[in-house]
């Protein structure tokens, strides 16, 4: 890695842009193309970020793509995690560019609920395919993602690891009558993330009834936004509440302020996974942030994320087991001891002291490209 000062010297008066199709408030994803923004800001770089779509709550971090393009001789870096007009327009682009692989979700989980969504899943992976000639340079966020980028045809994939800064979603206030609410005495099992089909909340929900009939005095959280009656999936979960006999022990929020945000972080006891896909997985670093032990289904990229700090299982078809293990893991003191001391090391790996010399690496290589 070269040093800082040389690494200022070569990106000051840079114009080094991101592009992307949709910037989402609180979304992983969002949140590591401001946080690469303001490093390459930091830096003296010309630095913006253009997208088709911005939540109303970030609209002022972006560039509307049909009002105004990044210039031919600036430096892109597109961030792919979807099918996308921006694709095709990227490869094209004469300048120096990197595309940054956020896994794209198998259309398969999706087709049964959202098959236009499935569909727009597929076309992004066929758009990566057809892209692997046209970017010298390839990223992923993960081992695993480089991987998949290596058998699309990318030529040598490097990672550039997520920027996880505890400072943003740990400091400021906390909704305290919330929080107040969830600790009544309840052991709070938790899981964030939007509600959606390879999240598989119908399996921790499955799973929550078992651990209810062992562990009585419980609650679990679902923490994310869905859609409303005409989501077919947020329909299922909300039978299976019905099914199970939860709907007194269960809370799905729906997106939630920061401020309750970390209260239900703040209340959790237990943080849950069973998603079936994830090219990283911010949350359960969140988590670790928290001193929350994770309890997750080894599946993805989820193994490489936890490295050996967390308590993973690989197999979802024995419920009542899972549901036993998640009793001890709410009350062995000394396995949450020791769980949560791994985590605190671990967590480390992702601040932004330790990401930034991958990202410089990179942004001299493409300044050196022009």
């Amino acid at each position: 890695m070269e040093k800082l000062s040389s690494v200022i010297t070569a990106i000051k008066g840079k114009r080094i842009h991101q592009i992307l199709p949709n910037l989402s408030y609180g979304d992983a994803i969002s949140n590591y193309v401001i946080a690469i923004r303001g490093y390459l800001r930091s830096q003296g770089a010309e630095s913006s970020i253009y997208v088709l779509n911005a939540d109303d709550l970030v609209a002022g971090e972006g560039i509307l793509f049909h009002k105004r393009k990044p210039q031919s001789q600036d430096i892109l870096f597109y961030h792919h995690a979807i099918g996308s007009e921006l694709t095709a327009w990227v490869a094209a682009h004469p300048g120096p560019k990197a595309l940054i692989y956020h896994n794209i979700t198998p259309y398969e989980l999706y087709a049964p609920y959202f098959p236009d969504f499935a569909n727009k899943l597929l076309a992004g992976r066929k758009e990566l395919q057809a892209a692997a000639g046209d970017f010298q340079n390839a990223l992923g966020v993960s081992d695993y993602n480089c991987r998949e980028l290596g058998e699309y045809g990318f030529n040598e994939p490097r990672r550039l690891p997520l920027i996880i800064d505890p400072e943003t979603f740990m400091s400021g206030a906390v909704d305290n009558d919330f929080l107040a609410k969830l600790r009544d005495g309840k052991k709070n099992i938790l899981f964030t993330g939007r509600v959606a089909p390879h999240k598989c909340q119908t399996d921790l929900l499955e799973a929550f009834s078992w651990l209810r009939l062992v562990e009585p005095d419980v609650r679990l959280l679902i923490v994310g936004g869905h859609g409303e009656d005409l989501d077919p999936y947020y329909e299922e979960i909300k039978e299976k509440i019905r099914d199970f006999g939860l709907e007194n022990h269960v809370l799905v929020t729906g997106k939630v302020s920061d401020e309750k945000f970390k209260a239900c972080f703040a209340a959790a006891d237990l943080y849950w996974s069973m998603s079936e896909h994830e090219g990283f997985g911010v949350p359960l670093i969140e988590a670790m942030w928290f001193d929350i032990p994770v309890f997750a289904y080894n599946s993805s990229a989820i193994s490489e994320t936890l490295g050996s700090a967390a308590f993973m299982f690989n197999d979802k078809n024995n419920m009542p087991a899972l549901a036993a293990t998640a009793r001890i893991l709410l009350n062995d003191e000394t396995l949450r001891r020791k769980i949560i001391a791994a985590q605190q090391l671990r967590r480390r790996d992702f601040l932004p002291e330790k990401v930034y010399p991958y990202l410089e690496r990179e942004v001299l290589r493409l300044v050196n490209s022009q």
